[in-house]
C-alpha cells in the first residue's frame, strides 16, 4: 500500500507550490517527494472585481448569443433595435457556490412603430474562472 500526503489541500492558489509525498511501509522509493506548481486552477467567482475586461467581454458575447438565438426562451414581438449590457450581479457564498447575472436592456420596435424597453437576464450558475481570459458554468 502507498499513501500520498499533500502539503496543502485547501485554499490553494494559482502559482503556489505544493509538495506530494509517497509513504509506504512496504515499498521503498528513490524519490519520495515531488514539488508541483499549481497551474490551470479554476476558482469560483466571489467578487466581480476578479473579472478581467477580456472575461467580461466573453461573458457579454456569450449572453448576447443566448439572447439572440432564443436559448433563454425569450421571444420578441417586434424588431430588436438595441441590445445593451445593463448590469452584472453576483450572488456568492464566498466558497463553492455562486450565480452571475448578466442583465441586458433591449429596445424593441413594434409593428406600429412604437419603441419600448425590456430587461432580460442571462445567468450562470456555479461560475468558474479558468484563467484570466476564460470561464465555465454548470
Amino acid at each position: 500500500d502507498i499513501d500520498f500526503v499533500v502539503s496543502k489541500k485547501e485554499g490553494i492558489k494559482e502559482g503556489e507550490k505544493i509538495t506530494v509525498t509517497a509513504v509506504s511501509d512496504i515499498y521503498r522509493f528513490d524519490v519520495t517527494s515531488k514539488e508541483f506548481k499549481v497551474e490551470g486552477l479554476s476558482l469560483f467567482l466571489n467578487d466581480l472585481n476578479d473579472l478581467s475586461d477580456d472575461v467580461i467581454k466573453s461573458i457579454h458575447e456569450f449572453s448576447e448569443d443566448e439572447i439572440n438565438n432564443g436559448s433563454l426562451g425569450i421571444t420578441f414581438r417586434g424588431t430588436v433595435v438595441n441590445l445593451v449590457p445593463y448590469k452584472f450581479y453576483l450572488e456568492s457564498n464566498n466558497k463553492d457556490s455562486n450565480v452571475l447575472y448578466d442583465v441586458y436592456k433591449i429596445s424593441i420596435k413594434t409593428n406600429s412603430g412604437k419603441v419600448f424597453d425590456k430587461f432580460v437576464v442571462a445567468y450562470y450558475k456555479d461560475f468558474l474562472l479558468n484563467d484570466e481570459k476564460s470561464f465555465s458554468s454548470i
